[in-house]
């Protein structure tokens, strides 16, 4: 578009816009006093200039008639980059803003606009305008339309904004910015992501009924980090990274995304539930001083460590959800802020370094894991929710020490009365079992729920693993998946495949062991 460029008519026959500065002289085209329409008439000579002429240079004449046609919306708009800074002047704020870094506009008129402003930057500023150029999708509707006031299908943005709230809006846009896709405007993730600001504030309802202390002390860390907190603060770190490299690449979506995923999954879902069990056994201590051999106030420290952690890693979401949700986060940096400082002052979280080497993430997956065996065991076995149970699990002998000094976190979150983890266990004679990485999971039904109900609990296991075993067995059927796909890929397949088929035959042999009961 930028070569080879072709003439391009700049006037319009519109009602509004930048008239154009051309004068015809009505002494030599005395015909124009009667008709006042330069349109109907052919070979007219005008005088383009800026200001109206004072005398026409042919035959000194005075009276002149300016060109009712006007200038091409594009050519206006292609003047836009440096028009709007002062232009032709040479202003400060042209010298300090062209060119500027990057447009954001829409596919469909890249040519109308983003080339002739190109164009236009050549000729007049002979630079470029931008050095980049983002051109983000189309918003349409539900099945796919391009909005219309003929077709009656055009969404009312503050309709929605009414209905749903201004952050939801403005976040549903960005978290469904796919680069190479339209919006489909669809009512359901508005209300979704309204669903989102609730959590949100409900978190921060949470926060400071948790927060015995105002300010809350400030702990020069006498004691170890709990293994959830430490946790979250390497979840935030990934985060962080995430958020801020798909921001670098114009991955609006991906970024909104990954806040997204990390608030309510993983702090919202999973930490504040972490931190209940700290909280329920001590209370925050002013005293700052920290004596090791007392326990009671390594507890008392530990609540007031997770307390700064809690409310540090919630700060830090604000901050990286402001720009996507200005107003909430707004509302709530004034509460959590402490330093009267307003959130749009700040500075974006950096991109901090990452390293895990002492296996928080998988152990805390692991720990996640166990505790969802738990529930799912609860569930499907329609076991009241406040009926403690009598566990056990089964794992490596390495792993027994890690998640015994977990076992308060499992006990509080599980409901269990017991736990009994160990590396040569003997289960009960009739449990419910579930398998996970580290290991295997018993919960003891004796005089619960009737063994016929786990065999039946058991079995839709197994269909649910047939369904994933034959999914994985159709990519190696084709011969261009082992030839075709990153050696990573396969890799993970075939170990995802021992894994399943293992777990099958497990629970196959535990259906037997029921049934003999």
């Amino acid at each position: 578009w930028m070569e080879n460029i072709k003439d391009w008519c700049i006037s319009r026959q519109l009602w509004w816009g930048h008239r154009i500065p051309a004068w015809y002289c009505l002494d030599c085209h005395p015909e124009l006093r009667k008709s006042g329409s330069p349109f109907l008439f052919k070979s007219l000579s005008p005088v383009v200039s800026v200001v109206k002429p004072v005398r026409c240079e042919k035959c000194k004449g005075s009276e002149f008639l300016q060109e009712p046609d006007v200038l091409d919306t594009w050519f206006s708009s292609s003047l836009w980059p440096f028009s709007t800074l002062g232009w032709p002047d040479k202003t400060k704020e042209l010298k300090r803003f062209y060119p500027t870094s990057v447009l954001v506009t829409a596919f469909d008129i890249v040519f109308f606009w983003v080339a002739r402003m190109i164009m236009m930057g050549l000729k007049f500023m002979g630079d470029v305008p931008f050095k980049q150029v983002y051109i983000h999708a189309l918003v349409r509707d539900a099945e796919g339309q391009k909005m219309s006031k003929s077709k009656g299908n055009v969404v009312d943005p503050l309709a929605l904004m009414d209905r749903y709230g201004t952050d939801a809006f403005r976040f549903t846009l960005a978290a469904m910015a796919a680069p190479g896709r339209d919006i489909l405007l669809e009512e359901e993730r508005f209300a979704g992501y309204r669903n989102f600001c609730n959590k949100l504030w409900n978190a921060a309802r949470f926060i400071l009924m948790n927060l015995k202390e105002e300010p809350y002390p400030v702990v020069s860390k006498p004691v170890e980090d709990t293994l959830p907190d430490q946790w979250i603060s390497l979840k935030l770190r990934e985060c962080v990274i995430q958020v801020n490299r798909s921001l670098e690449q114009f991955r609006f979506d991906e970024a909104a995304n990954a806040i997204y995923h990390f608030t309510w999954h993983e702090y919202c879902d999973w930490y504040l539930e972490f931190v209940k069990p700290v909280f329920s056994v001590s209370e925050p201590v002013a005293d700052k001083s920290f004596r090791a051999s007392d326990p009671q106030a390594g507890t008392e420290f530990q609540a007031v460590s997770t307390r700064q952690i809690m409310v540090s890693t919630f700060r830090e979401i604000l901050l990286l959800l402001h720009p996507f949700m200005p107003f909430i986060t707004e509302s709530l940096w004034e509460t959590f802020s402490g330093e009267g400082q307003n959130i749009l002052a700040l500075s974006y979280p950096r991109t901090p370094s990452f390293q895990d080497p002492e296996g928080i993430i998988p152990l805390m997956e692991d720990l996640k894991e166990i505790i969802k065996g738990l529930r799912n065991i609860r569930g499907e076995n329609n076991i009241p929710p406040g009926k403690e149970l009598s566990a056990y699990i089964l794992l490596k002998e390495e792993s027994v020490k890690k998640i015994k000094k977990q076992e308060a976190f499992i006990k509080k979150l599980g409901r269990l009365s017991e736990l009994v983890a160990g590396s040569d266990l003997k289960k009960p004679a009739y449990s419910a079992a579930s398998v996970c990485n580290i290991g295997t999971l018993y919960v003891d039904l004796t005089g619960i729920t009737d063994p016929k109900d786990e065999i039946k609990r058991l079995e839709k296991q197994i269909d649910a693993i047939h369904a994933d075993l034959s999914a994985i067995l159709k990519k190696f059927e084709n011969p261009n998946f082992a030839k075709n796909a990153p050696e990573k890929i396969v890799k993970e397949e075939e170990a995802r495949k021992i894994r399943l088929e293992n777990k099958k035959s497990f629970l196959l042999a535990e259906i037997e062991k029921l049934k003999s009961i």
